[in-house]
């Protein structure tokens, strides 16, 4: 009896030390839900399960109407199930959704640290080594990440249900009994369905722990083969949930998405072993999303390595070891030596972010801190060194997770479905996925309003084709019983999206269905006149297997195990120390009430209230406002670098209105002075964070690490931002100081490219004294007008004084030739100041002549030296050039014109109908840049009335494609209120600089037509 009391006790102890380690985390949920990059997608989720199970969908629905905006959608198999029931429960006995999901979290969260707690007290046997490795995983980075960050209830749900398997694993193997047996199938049969890609790592640590445990008994054979038929069981016991996950990715657009979008490529998020083991950020309660790094603590990696010197132990070491190197094997796998794994291994590209590996990492290393921790308390001969090396090590392990603790929060959540379908629209995360990947295939533009109004209405509605009279309808949320009459054979379209699983019957005969249009919705032929149709939803070929596959494993290998395993129980008991919980008990307590007395809104040692005047360091203050209402705060000076090194930058954002309505994403391009992009990075979010969560008076750190192509020449390149609308792809404008709209880019800084000693190995083929290593981007066909871009790599073989450009010479089959302007090999750094081996890349922008007609063009090379002698030609290729209907001749015009620009472009001629003005334009030379022309309406005060400003013919006629004397019309309708007098003025202008192009013979750079008003 005392035995059994003292078992309560210490449980009691245990769970009140954790439950304080968890409100204290927790206490930040208070007022609101953490803003967070997936929470809102989980609680939305869980609200449609919830509704599902209402609606009788399915116990466990594959597929519910509530997902795509009404239309229904693929659910359980590709989103992981088990974590939502929970919350679904919570939600039944009367909690909101939000508090249901809050009061979840914290319950895995609590999961996560009994279960790695129990755990590592079974590996070494010490409550204390257990409470230690239970704090390290349960504060771990990568758990404060799912937590707090990304809100990820499923995958936090599976890690902390990884420990339990773990542990029954072991226990099965140096415990042969049914009991072990039957709790290692249960906890991977619960384990398997919570998270796919954290079911897919486990294996990382799970089958080098199974080998460890089999070595360490002396029959290997039995305790391999119980062990086996306990993962076989398992396997196929959650085959319902597996086999149509993997099998039925072709009907969604998972793998189409991760092919579009290459930053959900694991290999691009791929970091140097320094940035898996950084230090955290300070906490800053202004910051949204603070970028604190996912990461390895290296302060638990150092106590965990600690006991490799404290105990000689052979299976402690071996054990300790083999924990370490899973730790290691899980950091190279976030680093660029492992992009053969990533790309190669079955299942592995399914990540989308290397960093999610480190999730079973962090579970290695909190056993491993617990192992090495344990055998330090132990080594320690008094009660107040043990204490003191407990309360160390624990504080020090709760506060380097402390900065996760500071998060903005939001409370204007989604309570209703109408409001769900809001923010799919919105947002374009349709299917309640991140970037849509769980849609149909076939559904490639669903239309957003259509079943808005039916929705208000009932959680079941209509969704029959108008186009046939319904007699009789009797409608399910996953079904109908109807009869239509059509007057002609017809195709009948439903308002639901179209998967495998779909039965149609007509008049009790089952037909063909088929996905409709663009939405991809379920159709189905009928016949002429009266028909009976039945549609309903049941389980596809597939799942059918695998269902049956998971019954026939519970039903029959099961109690075919039950007979085969011994029943007797020979597990040796775990020792365990009170004084421990007692030291656990206190750090509890004072962990709570140091959070309780850190005021959140004020500054501390632990947090930084940065935005007085400045919340953060920057270099570079720019306070640019965008149209949208999203404004540039500020930046770090981008530091000089060499070709092929990282540059490192910060950007700071925030909004200056209450909120956005819709995402947008920014575009980084490292340009040089001729305006050519020499890199580029693309960030779909700012900062991790969509801009519909962003909040006011609170800031926005981006990162980024801009990769300096190899071979760029040194120089001064400007680096760029543009913001664009995520749906659309249009830009946004940068606003002037008195909010008019100017540019849609704008410059952070100046980046200077050293030249950096380095020796290429480039085999010397020519003995020429400049030879080209390669080039490229002529295209294979263009219009007459057409802008490319010419890529060329050359290497000087010989030292020279001399300088070196070059042309491009047109010959085409209609016997036309045309050559293109001389220009510097690599602009702004000429040959002579090269050095013998420099190899270097140039870019040329370059225009398909004006001048030619349609036919099949060759294109040469030609290299000159200063002193004009030509040196080198070769042919790069042949283009297929298409040249516009031209017209010569002018017809009368109201006005003649008389105005000339000094690069020879004519305004001959102007037309005036109405509100259309028709500009007649003309060039006596051939134009070698593309020019904006800007047409304005100005009142007598010259104030802007009205303005265009495009490339001529609405984007279809640059300058560059005008032939010499040939007439260009543009057309234009002038917005201006009646009843005003006003004067037009047209130019031109270079879209790079912004340099407008001045008449010839004057210093004014454009010219007027008056008009009376109307």
């Amino acid at each position: 009896m005392k035995l059994h009391f003292n078992k309560v006790a210490n449980l009691l102890k245990l769970s009140i030390v954790t439950l304080c380690i968890t409100l204290a985390t927790f206490l930040v949920f208070a007022n609101g839900i953490v803003l967070s990059d997936d929470g809102t997608l989980h609680i939305y989720r869980s609200s449609l399960v919830g509704q599902a199970l209402l609606l009788k969908e399915n116990l466990y629905p594959r597929f519910t109407s509530g997902f795509a905006l009404g239309y229904g959608a693929g659910l359980f198999n590709f989103f992981s199930p088990f974590a939502y029931y929970p919350i679904v429960a919570l939600q039944a006995l009367g909690l909101s959704v939000e508090s249901s999901w809050k009061i979840a979290l914290a319950g895995y969260f609590f999961l996560a640290q009994a279960t790695t707690y129990s755990l590592a007290r079974d590996i070494s046997r010490s409550a204390i080594g257990g409470l230690i490795a239970s704090i390290a995983y349960s504060v771990s980075p990568y758990l404060l990440l799912d937590l707090t960050s990304r809100g990820s209830v499923t995958e936090l749900a599976s890690l902390a249900v990884l420990p339990i398997v773990l542990l029954f694993a072991k226990k099965l193997i140096l415990d042969l009994t049914v009991q072990n047996f039957a709790g290692f199938v249960a906890s991977v049969i619960l384990f398997v369905p919570m998270h796919n890609i954290i079911t897919v790592h486990s294996l990382i640590i799970a089958t080098p722990w199974a080998a460890f445990w089999i070595c360490q008994r002396a029959d290997l054979s039995r305790s391999t083969y119980v062990l086996t038929l306990a993962v076989l069981i398992s396997f196929f016991a959650t085959a319902f949930f597996w086999l149509p996950a993997l099998g039925e990715t072709k009907d969604i657009k998972l793998s189409a998405i991760a092919t579009q979008l290459d930053f959900v490529d694991a290999t691009k998020h791929l970091r140097s072993i320094d940035q898996v083991l950084r230090l955290g950020d300070s906490a800053d309660t202004w910051q949204l999303q603070p970028q604190t790094p996912i990461s390895l603590s290296l302060f638990i990696i150092a106590l965990a390595s600690l006991g490799l010197w404290l105990k000689k132990s052979k299976g402690f070491r071996g054990l300790l070891t083999l924990l370490l190197i899973i730790v290691l094997i899980c950091a190279w796998l976030n680093t660029p030596l492992s992009t053969w794994i990533w790309q190669n291994a079955p299942l592995l590209g399914y990540s989308q972010f290397a960093w999610r590996i480190l999730g079973v990492a962090s579970l290695a290393l909190a056993l491993a801190a617990g192992l090495s921790f344990a055998a330090l308390y132990n080594s320690l001969r008094s009660a107040l060194s043990q204490g003191l090396a407990f309360w160390i090590v624990a504080l020090g392990i709760l506060l380097g997770g402390y900065p996760w603790f500071y998060r903005p929060q939001e409370t204007n959540l989604v309570r209703t479905i109408q409001e769900i379908h809001a923010f799919e629209k919105q947002t374009n995360q349709f299917a309640l996925s991140s970037y849509s990947e769980y849609l149909p295939v076939a559904a490639r533009n669903l239309s957003r309003e259509p079943l808005a109004e039916r929705f208000d209405e009932s959680p079941v509605i209509s969704r029959i084709d108008p186009s046939v009279e319904v007699i009789q309808a009797s409608w399910s949320s996953l079904g109908a019983d109807l009869i239509v009459s059509a007057p002609s054979p017809t195709r009948l379209v439903l308002d639901w999206l179209y998967m495998p699983g779909w039965w149609v019957s007509i008049n009790e005969q089952l037909v063909q269905t088929y996905a409709e249009g663009s939405h991809g919705l379920l159709a189905v032929n009928i016949p002429k006149g009266k028909s009976n149709v039945r549609i309903y939803r049941t389980l596809t070929p597939l799942q059918q297997l695998g269902t049956g596959l998971s019954l026939a494993a519970i039903f029959l290998l099961a109690p075919f195990a039950w007979l085969i395993v011994p029943s007797t129980n020979s597990s040796t008991r775990i020792t365990t120390s009170s004084s421990g919980l007692t030291h656990g008990l206190f750090l509890g307590l004072t962990f709570l009430v140091f959070r309780l007395l850190v005021d959140t809104s004020g500054s501390s040692i632990f947090k930084l209230q940065r935005w007085q005047g400045e919340r953060f360091r920057a270099e570079n203050w720019h306070y640019a406002r965008l149209a949208n209402g999203m404004m540039l705060l500020a930046s770090t000076e981008a530091d000089s670098s060499s070709d092929g090194q990282a540059l490192e930058l910060e950007t700071f954002w925030s909004i200056y209105k209450p909120s956005l309505d819709r995402d947008y994403s920014l575009l980084y391009q490292l340009v040089n002075r001729q305006g050519l992009v020499v890199a580029e990075e693309n960030r779909f979010l700012i900062g991790q964070l969509p801009t519909i969560h962003w909040l006011e008076n609170h800031y926005v750190q981006d990162k980024l690490s801009f990769i300096i192509p190899a071979y760029t020449p040194p120089g001064e390149l400007q680096l760029k931002v543009t913001v664009y609308d995520s749906q659309t792809l249009a830009p946004i404008s940068w606003l002037s100081e008195n909010g008019n709209p100017q540019s849609v880019s704008l410059m952070l800084d100046r980046v200077t490219i050293r030249q950096d000693m380095r020796l290429f190995n480039f085999p010397q083929t020519s003995q020429d004294v400049i030879s080209i290593v390669e080039i490229s981007g002529l295209p294979e066909k263009a219009q007459v007008g057409d802008e490319f871009i010419l890529s060329w790599l050359w290497r000087l073989n010989q030292s020279t004084t001399m300088n070196y450009s070059a042309r491009l010479l047109w010959k085409c089959a209609d016997g036309t030739q045309t050559k293109s302007n001389w220009t510097e090999l690599i602009h702004d750094y000429p040959v002579h100041r090269w050095q013998v081996g420099d190899t270097w890349r140039g870019l040329h922008r370059f225009y398909v002549p004006g001048q030619l007609e349609t036919s099949l063009c060759s294109v040469s090379l030609v290299v000159r030296d200063n002193q004009e002698l030509e040196i080198l030609s070769f042919d790069i290729g042949g283009i297929s050039v298409q040249a516009p209907i031209r017209t010569y001749q002018m017809d009368k015009v109201d006005y003649p014109g008389d105005a000339v620009w000094q690069n020879g472009i004519h305004l001959v001629g102007y037309d005036r109908r109405d509100q259309q003005l028709t500009l007649y334009w003309s060039s006596t030379q051939p134009i070698t840049q593309s020019l904006r022309l800007f047409v304005q309406a100005l009142n007598p005060k010259g104030q802007v009335l009205w303005q265009v400003d495009e490339v001529p013919r609405q984007w279809s006629r640059p300058t560059t494609s005008w032939d010499v004397d040939e007439i260009v019309t543009t057309h234009h309708i002038i917005d201006v209120p009646d009843g005003n007098n006003f004067s037009v003025i047209v130019g031109w202008y270079e879209p790079i600089s912004g340099a407008r192009i001045p008449l010839l013979g004057s210093t004014q750079d454009y010219a007027t037509m008056s008009f009376l008003s109307r």
